[in-house]
C-alpha cells in the first residue's frame, strides 16, 4: 500500500470542501485547483487541470471522469475520480463520496507514517548487518599488512561472503517491500 501524495490529499481535501459548499462537479474542481495552487509549488493531478479544460469545452462529464480515472497514474487518484463519477452518475451528493475517500486517504497517511517509525529500528537493523561485514573487510585490509585474505582461498572467501550479503541485502529490501 503506497502513502498517498500531499498535494494529491490536500487537493482532494479542497475538492472536498467546494463540494461541501454547495458547488457543482465542475465548479468543485476548477476551484479546487485554484485554491490548492495559489501561492504554493503543489503539484496536481494532470488529469484535473485537462478535465476542468474538457468540461468547460462542453464535453460530457461522465466521458471526462472516464477518461481521466483511465489515465490516472496511481491508485488513490483512481479512487478520487472514481467517488465523482459514482456521485455524478447516481446523482448522489458528490460531497459525501469524496468525503469518505479523503478520509481514507487521511488514515493510509496516518498508517504510513505510523509504520515507519515503528519499524524504523529493523530498517537500522537491516543496514547494520548489510554493511558490518564490509566494513570488517574494509578495515581489516587496511590494518593488516599481510592481507588476510591472500592467496586462492582467501580470494574464494571474500567473493562468496561479499556475494551471501549481497544476497542478504536483496532479501532484506524484497521483505520491507513485502510486508512494510
Amino acid at each position: 500500500m503506497s502513502r498517498p501524495p500531499a498535494d494529491l490529499l490536500d487537493w482532494a481535501s479542497g475538492l472536498d470542501g467546494a463540494l461541501r459548499a454547495g458547488e457543482l462537479i465542475p465548479d468543485a474542481l476548477r476551484q479546487s485547483i485554484d485554491v490548492t495552487t495559489v501561492g504554493s509549488d503543489v503539484v496536481l493531478p494532470v488529469g484535473a487541470h485537462r478535465a476542468v479544460a474538457e468540461l468547460a469545452h462542453g464535453r460530457m462529464m461522465r466521458s471526462v471522469l472516464l477518461d481521466w480515472r483511465q489515465r490516472s497514474t496511481t491508485t488513490d487518484e483512481r479512487l478520487v475520480v472514481t467517488a465523482l463519477l459514482v456521485a455524478s452518475e447516481q446523482g448522489a451528493r458528490a460531497c459525501e463520496a469524496v468525503d469518505v475517500v479523503v478520509d481514507r486517504l487521511r488514515d493510509r497517511r496516518f498508517i504510513d507514517s505510523r509504520r515507519r517509525v515503528l519499524t524504523a529500528q529493523a530498517r537500522a537493523t537491516a543496514a547494520v548487518l548489510v554493511l558490518l561485514p564490509l566494513v570488517f573487510v574494509g578495515l581489516t585490509s587496511l590494518l593488516r599488512r599481510d592481507v588476510p585474505f591472500a592467496g586462492r582461498g582467501g580470494l574464494v572467501v571474500l567473493v562468496a561472503g561479499v556475494a551471501l550479503d549481497g544476497l542478504g541485502y536483496l532479501w532484506m529490501r524484497n521483505l520491507r517491500r513485502r510486508w512494510l
